[in-house]
């Protein structure tokens, strides 16, 4: 008797052994499961947005629309709905084992060839005399701060006189050292002015009617067909330049342009313009 029951103690433990290594074995077939349909809503997510990357990249401007609009509202619910989950299993996974220091600036040190204007402030007379034993307190050093500052672009005329001489006394004729020739005949521009247009059109990419405004901001009226009649004025200036570096380039094994085309106008040609590379 005790035997059978011996036996029956041990089947109850064996039976509930199974029920509790089945409910595990269930347990974890639903996590894989789980976790695999996430793994396929993941790939199915970054496919789309693979795809979505390459119609924006290579596509026509029509289809990059398109592909915006047409994947982007039918599919937008259920791939947000992949990156919530997948956002939440990455939150649930990741472990904070540390804590994170705060990054502190890392500041480069201003250019010591930029100009400097050093203004000194001192404390006022009474703060100088010791609280405690009343003596007139030494200085033991300075602490500097840097600002940095920006003077706007200055628009300002250079007077040439010129000195003119005669004989009193027998009133003939007149003397005057010679105008010095300008980069534009009978121009007023300067050189430095005519350098800053040409670097801010062509380095700076800004077009003459933005420095048309920008004049208008210092006070001064320059149109933009007189800034297109100053940069043609260079441009045949600077063509024994251009030569040169043409002839140099000439020379090397290799080139690398940009193929980007732009229309020139060219008054010979029938055509009005003519395709062409800078």
């Amino acid at each position: 008797m005790k035997r059978n029951a011996e036996l029956e103690e041990e089947l109850r433990t064996l039976r509930a052994a199974f029920v509790a290594e089945k409910a595990e074995s269930v347990a974890e077939k639903a996590e894989l499961e789980r976790k695999l349909t996430l793994s396929e809503r993941t790939c199915d997510y970054l496919e789309y947005q693979l795809e979505k990357l390459k119609h924006l990249l290579f596509g026509k401007r029509s289809e990059k629309m398109e592909a915006v609009r047409a994947d982007g509202l039918l599919q937008a619910d259920l791939f947000q709905e992949a990156a919530r989950e997948i956002e939440e299993e990455r939150e649930e996974e990741t472990e904070v084992t540390y804590k994170r220091k705060k990054r502190r600036g890392n500041r480069k040190p201003l250019p010591e060839n930029l100009h400097r204007e050093r203004v000194e402030i001192d404390v006022s007379p009474e703060l100088k005399t010791c609280p405690d034993c009343h003596q007139e307190m030494g200085s033991i050093g300075e602490h500097v701060v840097e600002e940095l500052e920006y003077i706007p672009a200055l628009l300002y005329v250079i007077e040439y006189a010129h000195k003119k001489y005669a004989c009193k006394k027998c009133q003939n004729g007149v003397v005057m050292e010679r105008v010095q020739e300008r980069p534009i005949k009978k121009g007023r521009p300067g050189p430095g002015l005519l350098s800053w247009v040409l670097v801010s059109k062509y380095q700076d990419h800004l077009p003459l009617h933005r420095l048309e405004r920008i004049f208008e901001r210092h006070g001064l009226s320059i149109s933009r067909s007189t800034l297109s009649d100053w940069v043609g004025a260079m441009a045949n200036l600077l063509q024994p330049i251009a030569q040169a570096m043409k002839r140099n380039l000439l020379e090397a094994p290799v080139l690398q342009a940009d193929e980007t085309p732009i229309q020139v106008r060219v008054p010979e040609l029938k055509k009005a313009t003519r395709r062409s590379y800078l």
